[in-house]
């Protein structure tokens, strides 16, 4: 079954002008050939009438002949088909010349010469002749056909070109009537690429309603998202400062002091991740990747000049991420942030588009990670070198975010024998070719 609506609108509608313009077809057309057919009767029962006016007895008794000849070219042009006969009794009396001495037959529907024939007959009387006389007028089969054709082939081309007319206005009116429909679906694939944060209304009615349901839902949506993020900020705050009093208020190094950081870090590594399976999917999110990378630089500048580290940043100004800034924020900048901790000396950041995809990477010349450590420090709290500082859960919420935008994740050697470590995440828009932006650290 076609599963096109447009489609099956077209085909319904252009079955149903077939049927009615064949009706017409039958109808008109068969009105036609009465009206054909009669107007040869009339024209053959004019000239029956004619003979019948003509005929008189002979002067000898014998039968009847024509006191004014029939003055049509016709009936004198030989075997036309155009024939008139008078028959007595003992056979036929007179005739037209075009029959050229031969004889019409019952029930005169063919010809000397076999052609179909068009035939009228009467029975008359005439003063002095004794007996009925019988009268027969015809006219060709062919003629009438002929006829017939000439008026119905103006009548078929009429028709055809009425139903190819009404075929196209059917059509059209498809189109118009469910052109709506691809608005809307060109809308809504605009928010999900995040170059739209509504579907623009149409102006007309009909499908502004829906559209103004859409965006209303959009508006709720976000509406929802954002009392979602205040609601975890307001946790975050309200568990920061009875912890803060905690830690402040045991031994340092004791086992309370301990667990209460633990519970610090994992608070904060679930409210990020809370944070970010809110802003996920948020239709309509679009943000610059080159702002993004470039506020992570001004950031993380005084730790990168620290330990002499330089960042550089290749990233068009056109690209951008389909999604929130702060998730985008917090996947780079963990990322950025462990490269400058373990860099020799240069980090770098770069974005490109590869189809509908977002591909970011950093490199460092640190001393990377081994391969088989890959999937560890994925992990939640997991940390290769536990002299260092940290809570271990940068990389986590990394992992997180990305799969929760329906990204991957991967680690490869960089250039320079340090991390490389590449992100794919959905991309907005289309992005154009690459720009250079350096930072210096």
């Amino acid at each position: 079954m076609m599963r096109s609506l447009a489609g099956r609108f077209f085909v319904l509608s252009a079955l149903w002008i077939g049927i009615a313009l064949i009706g017409a077809w039958l109808v008109i057309g068969g009105g036609l050939d009465r009206f054909v057919t009669e107007r040869f009767r009339a024209e053959i029962q004019a000239t029956s009438d004619a003979i019948v006016a003509a005929l008189e007895a002979r002067p000898d008794g014998t039968g009847a002949e024509l006191g004014v000849p029939i003055l049509d070219p016709r009936y004198e042009r030989p075997l036309s088909g155009w024939y008139w006969q008078v028959t007595g009794p003992g056979g036929p009396s007179i005739s037209s010349d075009s029959l050229f001495r031969e004889t019409l037959r019952p029930p005169f529907d063919v010809g000397p010469d076999g052609q179909g024939l068009f035939a009228i007959t009467r029975e008359v009387t005439i003063p002095d002749v004794a007996n009925a006389l019988t009268v027969v007028v015809t006219a060709p089969d062919a003629e009438l056909a002929a006829t017939r054709r000439a008026i119905r082939g103006p009548l078929f081309w009429s028709l055809a070109a009425l139903g190819a007319g009404l075929a196209t206005l059917a059509f059209l009116q498809g189109r118009l009537a469910l052109g709506g429909f691809a608005h809307i679906r060109r809308g809504i694939g605009a928010i999900r690429d995040g170059t739209a944060g509504r579907v623009p209304r149409r102006g007309l009615s009909e499908i502004d309603a829906p559209i103004d349901e859409i965006n209303a839902l959009l508006e709720a949506n976000r509406a929802t998202l954002t009392r979602t993020r205040e609601h975890v900020g307001n946790l975050a705050h309200a568990l920061k400062t009875p912890l803060a009093a905690l830690v402040n208020g045991t031994p340092q190094g004791s086992e309370e002091a301990a667990i209460a950081r633990r519970m610090d870090r994992l608070i904060g590594y679930h409210l990020r991740r809370a944070r970010g399976a809110g802003s996920a999917h948020l239709l309509g999110a679009r943000t610059s990747v080159v702002d993004v990378a470039e506020d992570i630089v001004t950031v993380l500048r005084g730790a990168a000049r620290e330990r002499h580290v330089s960042m550089g940043v290749d990233c068009p100004e056109e690209l951008y991420f389909a999604g929130d800034r702060e998730d985008l924020e917090e996947i780079l900048g963990n990322i950025v942030e462990n490269a400058v901790a373990w860099a020799h000396g240069r980090v770098d950041i770069a974005a490109r588009a590869e189809g509908s995809t977002l591909v970011l990477s950093v490199s460092d010349d640190g001393p990377g990670i081994p391969e088989e450590s890959h999937a560890h420090v994925l992990a939640r709290g997991a940390r290769l070198d536990e002299t260092t500082s940290g809570t271990g859960l940068g990389l986590g919420i990394v992992a997180d975010l990305v799969a929760l935008n329906d990204g991957k994740l991967a680690f490869t050697r960089s250039p320079d024998e340090g991390l490389s470590v590449f992100v794919r995440l959905p991309l907005a828009g289309t992005a154009t070719p690459l720009r250079l932006a350096n930072a210096a650290g």
